[in-house]
Formats: structure tokens, sequence, C-alpha cells
């Protein structure tokens, strides 16, 4: 029988890693010892080029993975939801143009979704045993709906992606390659 999602495992490449919570001047050693220890467990000679800083999203970790433009694979740290996430607003099923590649990102629950999923939780349609507690909790456990991934649905999770990997394109593709993140994201937005 086809294995349903969550009870396949998933292999990220580069692996899809967990940022530790960095505040105040106390926490940059922490942060530099974090980097030191990313930079020799990937095997790089330095970080120039790798590394993109950004604001933490409280959401949960997510890649995409797309093969010639269509999405084939979905994946938590090590749990495959690919079944799941065609039901959360932002994950294309199909791109725009033909490329191979993982798009990496957060799943998250605005607030204001939260707020009124919260108020109304006892309707049958969020299919919630108990008021989540935050948003973040929220986003976990509408995401692993494993034995009835369509529960995702009425969840309205979103996807905010925050880098590309792995770019393959088609060999006939006439447009603009991107090289480095930033025309990547610049180049994400426009196609």
């Amino acid at each position: 029988s086809k294995a349903h999602s969550g009870q396949a495992k998933i292999k990220h490449d580069p692996p899809l890693v967990s940022l530790k919570k960095a505040s105040g001047v106390e926490r940059l050693q922490d942060y530099q010892d974090w980097l030191d220890g990313i930079q020799k467990k990937l095997n790089y000679k330095d970080m120039e080029g790798k590394i993109v800083q950004s604001y933490k999203h409280d959401g949960v970790a997510c890649a995409l993975y797309y093969t010639k433009g269509k999405l084939t694979a979905a994946g938590l740290r090590h749990k495959d939801v690919l079944e799941n996430v065609v039901y959360v607003s932002g994950v294309p099923s199909q791109l725009p143009i033909p490329i191979s590649c993982s798009i990496r990102g957060e799943l998250e629950c605005l607030i204001s979704v939260f707020n009124e999923i919260k108020a109304n939780w006892e309707e049958p349609k969020y299919g919630l045993e108990r008021n989540p507690a935050n948003t973040r909790n929220y986003t976990t456990g509408s995401i692993r709906q494993y034995k009835d991934p369509s529960i995702t649905r009425t969840r309205r999770l979103q996807f905010v992606g925050y880098s590309m990997e792995n770019i393959v394109f088609p060999s006939n593709y006439k447009g603009f390659i991107p090289k480095t993140k930033q025309e990547q994201a610049k180049w994400a937005n426009k196609e």
C-alpha cells in the first residue's frame, strides 16, 4: 500500500536545521558558535554567500521540492507532508517556469485567522479536539493531519518562502538566470 504523508521520512539537501533563539549581546557568542557548527557540519570552507539572515518567523520550517516545475515532495524536518501541503495557501502545485528546485520557507497561521479559529474552535469543520494554545502549535498540528490530509484545508495555513536551493533551469530557458540569493529573491517575486 502507498505510504501516507508523515509515515515516509524525507531527506533534505542541504539539511533543514533549526535556529536557536538569539536575543541580547550575551547571545552573540552562541550565534557565532552556531554558525561555526553549521559551517563544519556542511563542510564549507567559508560562509560567504551561504547564509541569509532574516527575521525569525514563528512557524514550522518546510521545504517544497519541484521537478520540472511540478511539486513532487514536501517535508518538515524529517516528515513527508506532500499530501497535506497541497491545502496550504502559497504552495503552487505547478511553477510558471519548468525549473527543478527546492523552496525553503515557513508554514504559518496569521494571527487574525488564528483568533477567528480560536473563538470558534468547537465548530466541526475545524476538526479540533481542544482550543489551540498558540499559532505555532496550531500550525504544527494542522500540517500533521496524516490520517486525513484534507483537514489541513480547514486550518487556513499559509506558506512564506525565504530561499531557493538547487535551482536547475531547462536547457532551452532564455530568461535571466539568478546567481546570488538576492537575485533569486527578486527573480522569484517577479515570476
